[in-house]
């Protein structure tokens, strides 16, 4: 192949055109340097150079020597689509080097993915291969292709049952694509049955999603082997659980929250951290779950982007405020002050639990003591009249005794201090009655309070609980239970 040739390849797309561009001439000489670097055995300098020439020009001359660079340096996954391009459309001089190069890359790849037992990537490479290798190679090939001529599906058809089970999956995999979730899951569950596969129950799964929400898609993935969980199981799993989606999604919805968190794990476990935070973020607003936006705010974090995660916290409401990771130290290491963006400070503590509501025994019992506390505040007021009442009665008896008071005004004197006397007993008694209900209160109340468990218990085991109340007669106060 001579100079001359690739300069006409490459002048081809500006026939019309009197002289080459800059660019052209540029690419025509990092062409030159990189097959002469090829042909001194120097393949990794020789990469850059023939793939800067094809981004100006893309000819078949530039695509042959990247697919023989790139199998030189045993990238054949590069190197095979460049080598299948130019495939037909090199002169025969050349052929038989592009062919070997593709025979030896097909034989690595189909070797690789035959070791991760994947024989539909690599029956198609076993096939392409036929015809060209001889003595132990066509051994080997011969031998793997009647290997993965049953296994070259989603899951092997080596048995009757086995090709059975296949007919009625790829029957249930066009249902899906048509949109029939129903029928298909009736279809995949008839799989299952016949070829309990990892495969069948990711699919199964997938359609339960729609058809029944996540509990009966988690169930179907609990069936995969542990050994055969992959990475998009993972995902599912979490995506049901972690960061299922909130009450009154399901079906077509429910998938698709499903799918956009599913994308972000993967996403965020690739370090494609903008990508992950876009996908939680459209997913928190699809699937009204708490979880979900925290997860979108602290990949904000993340990514650096400060201010916007402070503010995204302002806004945020408190359960996902509590589900956010450390929210003070975070904001400390952007180093944003909360005033100055509007952001409460006693919302950033992710450490605040939210309130317990109280059970019924703690309301009672509460409500038990406070009436007992206000039961005594109430005698102490009766004590308070009865003294006044007393004080009172002796006054006008000392009245009553003193020189200044006449017979008359004596004898009214002490018929006043006798009913002052009997208001003072009357409030005694009223206090006294008070203190026997306020403490009576308090006991019951707080006995109720630390003493639940035994009526649990006892609830549990079928005995009679004890049972506490207060007791009030005309001449009794105090507690009456049963135990």
């Amino acid at each position: 192949m001579t100079l001359a040739s690739i300069a006409a390849v490459l002048a081809i797309p500006h026939q019309a055109n009197a002289q080459q561009s800059a660019e052209e001439t540029a690419a025509l000489s990092l062409f030159e340097k990189g097959k002469a670097a090829f042909k001194a055995g120097n393949f990794e300098e020789a990469l850059p150079l023939f793939e800067h020439a094809q981004t100006v020009v893309d000819n078949v001359h530039t695509q042959y020597y990247l697919g023989r660079a790139f199998a030189a340096v045993n990238q054949c996954t590069k190197a095979l689509p460049f080598l299948a391009q130019v495939d037909g459309q090199l002169p025969d001089s050349v052929e038989g080097f592009r062919l070997a190069d593709e025979s030896r890359c097909l034989k690595a790849a189909a070797t690789e993915s035959l070791a991760q037992g994947d024989c539909r990537v690599a029956m198609p490479m076993l096939e392409k291969l036929s015809g060209r290798l001889e003595g132990e190679d066509e051994t080997w090939r011969a031998e793997k292709a009647n290997h993965c001529a049953t296994r070259a599906t989603d899951f092997p058809t080596d048995t009757a049952t086995r090709k059975a089970a296949y007919g009625l999956y790829e029957a249930a995999v066009r249902l899906v694509n048509k949109g029939d979730t129903a029928a298909a899951e009736g279809l995949f569950t008839k799989t299952l049955a016949l070829a309990d596969e990892p495969v069948v129950r990711r699919r199964l799964a997938q359609v339960q999603l729609t058809t029944g929400g996540c509990l009966p898609a988690l169930k179907t993935l609990e069936g995969i082997p542990a050994g055969a969980r992959t990475d998009a199981d993972t995902d599912l799993r979490e995506a049901c659980g972690t960061y299922a989606p909130g009450a009154g999604i399901s079906g077509p919805a429910l998938s698709s929250v499903v799918a956009l968190v599913t994308s972000g794990l993967a996403a965020r476990r690739e370090g494609r951290l903008a990508e992950a935070q876009h996908a939680f973020d459209q997913a928190a607003k699809a699937g009204k779950a708490p979880a979900l936006e925290a997860l979108a705010i602290d990949l904000l974090y993340e990514l650096k982007r400060c201010k916007q995660f402070a503010v995204r916290i302002a806004e945020a409401s408190q359960p996902v405020q509590l589900a956010l990771t450390d929210i003070g130290q975070r904001m400390k290491d952007c180093g944003v002050d909360p005033t100055v963006l509007g952001v409460a400070t006693g919302n950033l503590n992710s450490n605040v639990l939210p309130p317990t509501p109280m059970t019924t025994t703690q309301i009672v019992s509460l409500s038990l003591m406070g009436t007992g506390i206000g039961c005594l505040g109430v005698a102490g007021l009766m004590q308070l009249d009865a003294n006044t009442h007393y004080d009172d009665a002796n006054s006008e008896v000392e009245f009553a005794n003193g020189p200044e008071a006449s017979d008359l005004q004596a004898v009214d004197a002490l018929n006043l201090s006798y009913d002052l006397e009997d208001r003072g007993d009357e409030s005694m008694e009223k206090a006294q009655l008070f203190v026997g209900l306020g403490a009576t209160f308090i006991v019951a109340g707080v006995t109720m309070l630390f003493w639940p468990e035994g009526g649990e218990a006892a609830e549990d085991s079928g005995e009679t609980a004890a049972s506490l109340q207060p007791w009030l007669s005309s001449d009794t106060v105090g507690l009456a239970g049963t135990f």
